[in-house]
């Protein structure tokens, strides 16, 4: 059992290759110069549902099993919502403004139409439930692009991936003015100019030191809609200290909690989530109803103790 395909066959003969889980964290194009060592004796873990269709169309081998991300066993008497001070808290990077130069730098190396396309493809993955790579394939094709090389796949892809996580972030905390709002991640210089205007900032230096911020968060802020058919760990480490989480959509997400009330999905538009937000902040009863129920679902359900159930169970009926 490994991550994002650490694995290493080679010099096996395929009859006595073992069975082999590989749990892939995010898309598997940023893993492409590993992935060759996958065979059919190779069990995928996969954190988003979105990825299923992106394995085929790599042409890589192998098993696919629903996996997605975890977190660690939730802490005993959380403290209650009147007792904390932070009402929003953003935990996460922001490294560049859209339209800066580090913006246009991305795409200094690509000709005409494949600014288009990377274009194309942001719009659709921020306006639909459509996953990254399945975005980055649609405009290549409207482009009249048929084939393209491995290493070109993978560069688009992470500009489309990117700027599509920027483009959320900013949309969403720009959206928080007037609120208690608290950042710690990493942050570009000019954007951290521009959030100290309405946000506190908190330097990030540990992990530990982060959930340190988050044992006094009312709302845990996140924004992934590159798992948007999936988790993050964030959203699972937020409700294990007790915190009621606000995020971007997610069709998993949708299934296993009632979104509204155990959890917060930002509308691509922004309207209203302040005002709603503004509200609950001010309703700690309400928001320690809310938090415990999403936590007694997280309980039973998503913790890594539960993933690591799962990867056994599957590589017994595999074997089997």
């Amino acid at each position: 059992i490994d991550i994002n395909f650490r694995i290493n066959l080679v010099g096996l003969p395929p009859d006595i290759a073992p069975l082999q889980f590989s749990w892939v964290l995010d898309n598997p194009i940023h893993h492409f110069k590993r992935f060759g060592h996958a065979t059919e004796r190779t069990v995928v873990g996969v954190p988003d549902q979105h990825h299923f269709d992106v394995y085929p169309a790599l042409g890589i081998p192998g098993q696919l099993a629903f996996v997605p991300h975890a977190g660690h066993e939730p802490v005993q008497d959380p403290r209650p919502m009147a007792g904390r001070d932070i009402g929003l808290l953003f935990a996460g990077s922001v490294g560049m403004d859209p339209g800066s130069d580090d913006w246009h730098a991305q795409v200094n190396g690509f000709k005409a139409p494949f600014d288009q396309v990377i274009n194309e493809a942001t719009e659709q993955m921020l306006a639909e439930d459509a996953g990254s790579f399945q975005c980055l394939l649609s405009a290549l094709e409207r482009a009249g692009i048929g084939a393209c090389g491995i290493e070109d796949l993978y560069q688009l892809h992470k500009v489309i991936e990117s700027r599509a996580e920027t483009i959320w972030r900013w949309r969403m905390l720009s959206g928080l003015k007037g609120l208690d709002l608290h950042i710690i991640g990493e942050l570009a210089e000019s954007a951290a100019r521009k959030l100290a205007s309405f946000a506190t900032l908190h330097e990030y230096t540990t992990f530990d030191a982060m959930i340190d911020l988050v044992e006094r968060t009312r709302i845990l802020i996140n924004a992934t809609p590159k798992l948007s058919a999936g988790s993050h760990d964030r959203i699972w480490n937020g409700i294990a200290h007790g915190c009621l989480v606000a995020t971007t959509p997610s069709r998993f997400l949708a299934g296993e909690f009632t979104i509204g009330e155990e959890m917060l999905f930002f509308p691509e538009a922004m309207e209203g989530a302040a005002d709603l937000l503004g509200g609950l902040l001010a309703d700690p009863a309400q928001l320690d109803a809310s938090a415990a129920s999403a936590r007694r679902k997280y309980a039973d359900k998503h913790t890594w103790r539960h993933r690591a159930t799962l990867i056994a169970e599957t590589m017994i009926e595999r074997v089997s």
